[in-house]
């Protein structure tokens, strides 16, 4: 395999990106920091053509404007392994989600490789090659790169093309292809990564049973933190963490002082943040009622439902059984329980979960519906 020197300016990128653009396939990985950040801190692209493979080096070269126009050409195959968090850092430094993603550890999940061991394991299985891992955690953002990191980057992508190669082949021949592109799907969603942080509410847990007013000031702590963080560049439980979020709705402090000690902030953070937490909480105890969120629907009882969902469970095992596959990518147990309450639990408007939809339909969600049909069919005592 060729390698090229590492490319450390615009014009070096340039001259990459059209040879990349006459490519039917590209193999791309990137390796990144994310320990004390909001952002993740990218410190290497790598892309291999079949031909060459290239570094990019982001650090020196900090517009990534070029590089997503490949990204987002659709006559582009991009292969990537375990892709989510290589979209999101390619997002931030390019400003573009990936076109014609391809994700090898979902298609190789798809034809019967367990996803345990990661892509050494799946190199070692299919190809007999044992790739390093000693390079996984070291500093990519510090500069200059060790001879061992390089070494390390460069081979962690010189494979995947020859693995891509032999797994779609199979793909294909099962009639699978389309599975990996509806996996990937939410790979490519933003809101993933970047909620909107007027909804970032609805992702705490223990939020059903809240009245109106309380979910007003949770909706309002959540996005004044989500904003926060962004700006500050700092995980989110750096800002706020969600116990000292739940505390604050439950006390509903106005004042810093009171915000301190209800969050148990540091004095430092206290003087930084309580004024600015309390005007919040503030805020949201001054809106009329017709601005507060609606109450999060709560589920009913469901007599039997323990039960119903392990007979459901033993439907997907054996499906899974047949398709040869693991158990968790033809259902989850959430999406089975999400199912189950759909169905059952008295919603007006009942939907079969996004999960269940798709390849899923045909495969197991019409035998699943099937089930629940004959067991609401059974008499049963409440």
């Amino acid at each position: 395999m060729n390698q090229s020197p590492i490319i450390e300016n615009a014009e070096e990128l340039a001259t990459a990106c059209k040879r990349w653009q006459r490519q039917r396939v590209l193999a791309i990985d990137t390796e990144f920091v994310r320990t004390r950040t909001f952002f993740p801190q990218i410190g290497l692209i790598q892309i291999n053509d079949g031909t060459y493979t290239d570094l990019v080096d982001p650090v020196r070269v900090p517009d990534g404007k070029r590089l997503g126009a490949v990204l987002a050409d659709p006559g582009v195959v991009k292969v990537f392994y375990s892709c989510s968090e290589d979209v999101e850092v390619l997002y931030h430094y390019c400003g573009v989600i990936p076109e014609s993603l391809y994700d090898l550890q979902i298609a190789a999940g798809y034809i019967g490789h367990s996803s345990g061991g990661g892509y050494q394991a799946l190199a070692r299985n299919l190809i007999g090659v044992e790739l390093p891992k000693h390079e996984t955690r070291t500093n990519w953002v510090r500069r200059p790169l060790t001879d061992a990191q390089v070494r390390y980057a460069r081979e962690d992508v010189e494979h995947l093309l020859e693995l891509y190669e032999l797994v779609d082949c199979e793909l294909r021949a099962k009639g699978r292809e389309t599975w990996v592109a509806q996996a990937v799907r939410s790979s490519c969603d933003v809101d993933r990564f970047l909620p909107d942080p007027d909804m970032y509410y609805l992702r705490v847990g223990r939020t059903s049973r809240m009245r109106p007013l309380d979910l007003a000031v949770l909706q309002r702590l959540c996005a004044w933190r989500e904003r926060e963080a962004r700006e500050r560049d700092r995980p989110r439980n750096f800002v706020l963490t969600q116990a000292a979020i739940l505390a604050l709705v439950s006390r509903r402090p106005i004042t810093a002082k009171g915000v301190s000690e209800a969050a148990g902030l540091h004095a430092r953070e206290g003087r930084r943040s309580g004024p600015a937490i309390a005007a919040e909480i503030k805020t949201a105890l001054d809106l009329p009622e017709t601005a507060w969120p609606p109450p999060l629907p709560r589920r009913r009882r469901i007599v039997g439902f323990d039960e119903l969902v392990q007979t459901l469970r033993k439907i997907v095992e054996h499906r899974a059984e047949e398709l040869g596959i693991a158990v968790e990518l033809v259902a989850r147990r959430r999406a089975v329980e999400e199912l189950v309450y759909q169905v059952t639990g008295g919603s007006e408007s009942a939907e079969i979960p996004e999960e269940l939809n798709g390849w899923r339909r045909e495969q197991i969600t019409d035998a699943l519906l099937d089930a629940i049909e004959k067991w609401n069919a059974k008499p049963r005592s409440s």
